[in-house]
């Protein structure tokens, strides 16, 4: 039996990475729970870490103008130096536009948005190519 070592999350990871980076307050784009551990652990580093709480609602509709609000809360109640906003599952899959958002809050907090699942989907894009192929050609992809 073979035994995998298990990899951080990217959310996780670049939630510290936020932190590593400087960033004040980080905003989470997905539901209320997604990395709740990881984020009580880095508010006593100094980075609040909030969320804009993604619903059901939101998961059909979108949740852009609830970004909007947050980033605009954000900025009105913590008076960060820097922000960031961290995709999450949810918001990546529902195809989120988190640029988008940052730009039409009318914040004027330099503020970075991680969009994780564009690496995500070059290599999903990748395993579709490999898996459009004959058994043969792609036999290494076959359970051992």
């Amino acid at each position: 039996m073979h035994y995998i070592q298990p990899r951080p999350s990217s959310i996780v990871a670049a939630l510290y990475t936020a932190r590593d980076l400087g960033v004040d307050v980080a905003i989470l784009h997905g539901p209320s729970g997604c990395s709740f551990k990881h984020a009580r652990l880095l508010e006593e580093d100094g980075l609040r870490v909030i969320t804009t709480s993604l619903c059901e609602n939101e998961f059909i509709f979108g949740g852009q103008p609830l970004l909007e609000d947050v980033l605009r809360y954000a900025e009105d109640h913590f008076s960060p130096r820097r922000m960031a906003v961290v995709g999450t599952c949810v918001s990546m899959i529902i195809g989120e536009d988190m640029q988008a958002a940052i730009d039409s809050s009318g914040i004027t907090t330099p503020t970075i948005p991680w969009i994780f699942m564009q690496v995500i989907l070059r290599i999903l894009m990748v395993l579709l190519q490999l898996l459009n192929r004959q058994p043969k050609q792609a036999g290494y992809l076959k359970r051992r």
